[in-house]
């Protein structure tokens, strides 16, 4: 909604929103590392983090704030793990680059 009233002004007070809980919950659980109630709720802001770079990006022009693709890649891999398979899409699409030939 804020994307489409071109509230850059919203946009931004949702980012600061996203990074301050983002601070308490600080990042999700290191491979072999037991999740906790939190981990979901981690991936759940990098997504709208993720979301709202790429509509800041749409509306001033600009290249995105370059969210993270490894906290991405966590945040699908945390909710697949919770049975969120919605969720692990979503952020898989949100990814710079899904693939690498080598």
């Amino acid at each position: 909604a804020a994307e489409t009233a071109r509230d850059r002004d919203l946009l931004k007070t949702l980012r600061e929103s996203i990074l301050r809980r983002l601070a308490v919950v600080r990042r999700a659980p290191a491979a072999g590392e037991a999740g906790d109630a939190g981990d979901l709720d981690w991936a759940v802001d990098q997504i709208a983090l993720a979301r709202l770079d790429a509509a800041c990006a749409r509306l001033t022009g600009r290249a995105e704030r370059s969210t993270s693709g490894f906290a991405l890649f966590e945040a699908a891999e945390i909710a697949r793990d919770r049975g969120v398979a919605d969720l692990a899409e979503s952020a898989e699409a949100l990814m710079p680059v899904r693939s690498i030939n080598v």
